[in-house]
């Protein structure tokens, strides 16, 4: 079974990657992996990126550990987090 970790490890190979978050949502690994250098590149590639380490790193049976990776710019993430906030708030 893959460990949090672990995954953060990988991912922490994203170049420039500032921040790797990993936690459980049940049985599966969810990551945020924050980059400065994802700006202005297209999501697509950047899950791409991030992706390609999973599956050229871990067996089938690790990567299918691995539920969602998020992706984002310093900027993106400090939006999240100020939009969670407010979620929260209202909630």
């Amino acid at each position: 079974m893959l460990t949090e970790d672990r995954l953060r490890e990988l991912l922490g190979r994203v170049p420039g990657a500032t921040e790797v978050v990993v936690g459980r949502r049940g049985s599966k690994l969810v990551a945020l992996v924050v980059s400065p250098e994802y700006v202005n590149v297209p999501e697509a590639d950047r899950l791409s990126e991030a992706w390609g380490l999973v599956l050229d790193n871990l067996s089938d049976a690790e990567a299918a550990d691995v539920l969602l990776i998020y992706t984002n710019t310093p900027e993106e993430n400090a939006q999240a987090e100020l939009d969670a906030a407010a979620e929260r708030e209202a909630g």
